[in-house]
């Protein structure tokens, strides 16, 4: 198994450990060194289990030439400006009857908020109780009477990766390769409503654990009935064979242009 971005492996260990994936050969690609030399250890401590770890970067991607059962990625794709590109080499890694195992946020560019989905938001935030709109992030913990976002300016200043093609990535992905299954994963709504304030609900609270619940169970029913989309999705993909035209085959992928960041 290849893993991009790995992190510090937690994810793809417990994969391994809880899980019982049948792993003995993987490969963690990493941009940050101390993220990658901590993934390193705890493989190391994986018995059966050969592991490396290689530096990776999503806007200059230089894959090693071999191929794996298993391309795994989570929460990483949508970092890459060239996702053109990024997907080629993907390909390229995978065998034959291999697959890519991810999950990936393909909600809009930069973390914004589609103009039809704000309302839901800001209406269910009010709705809660003064204890669980506490912002976490701010000095006082203060109570907020509504949700206030980060512009593109923001994010990208933060994160010149962050999202920043998001928006193209479910057309991109889900048309270069096959699909296996694809299923919502959610966070459209509860990713703001939680962020920064997931620390004021108690899990040993019956009345929290109803309210987390009811979200839930609001935000799915929505995307069933089609009123919004899940910006995260789990999926499982095929080999393609319509990434290994001209492009390819002539080692033009480092020529891409990248698009000029939103």
């Amino acid at each position: 198994m290849v893993s991009l971005a790995c992190g510090s492996g937690h994810i793809e260990e417990a994969l391994v450990k809880e899980f019982d994936w049948p792993i003995t050969r993987f490969l963690g690609l990493e941009y940050d060194d101390l993220l990658r030399a901590s993934a390193a250890d705890r493989f190391a401590r994986i018995p059966g289990c050969q592991s490396r770890f290689e530096f990776f970067n999503f806007n200059a991607p230089d894959f090693p030439n071999e191929q794996f059962d298993i391309l795994f990625a989570c929460h990483s794709i949508h970092h890459a400006i060239n996702i053109e590109g990024l997907l080629v080499m993907m390909n390229r890694m995978l065998k034959l009857d291999g697959l890519i195992i991810g999950l990936d946020y393909f909600g809009p560019t930069r973390f914004q908020i589609e103009y039809e989905v704000l309302p839901i938001i800001q209406e269910l935030f009010s709705y809660l109780p003064p204890r669980l709109r506490r912002n976490l992030s701010t000095p006082d913990t203060r109570v907020e009477d509504h949700l206030t976002f980060d512009t593109i300016a923001a994010v990208r200043e933060n994160d010149p990766s962050e999202s920043v093609r998001s928006s193209d990535l479910r057309t991109l992905l889900f048309s270069s390769f096959p699909i296996i299954e694809i299923k919502p994963m959610g966070g459209t709504l509860l990713r703001w409503l939680f962020y920064n304030r997931a620390g004021n609900f108690n899990p040993n609270n019956p009345e929290d654990v109803t309210i987390i619940r009811l979200l839930q169970l609001i935000e799915r029913e929505l995307i069933l009935l089609r009123r919004i989309q899940s910006d995260d999705l789990f999926f499982v993909l095929g080999k393609s064979d319509r990434l290994q035209g001209e492009i390819f085959r002539r080692g033009l992928v480092t020529q891409l242009i990248s698009p000029s960041l939103p």
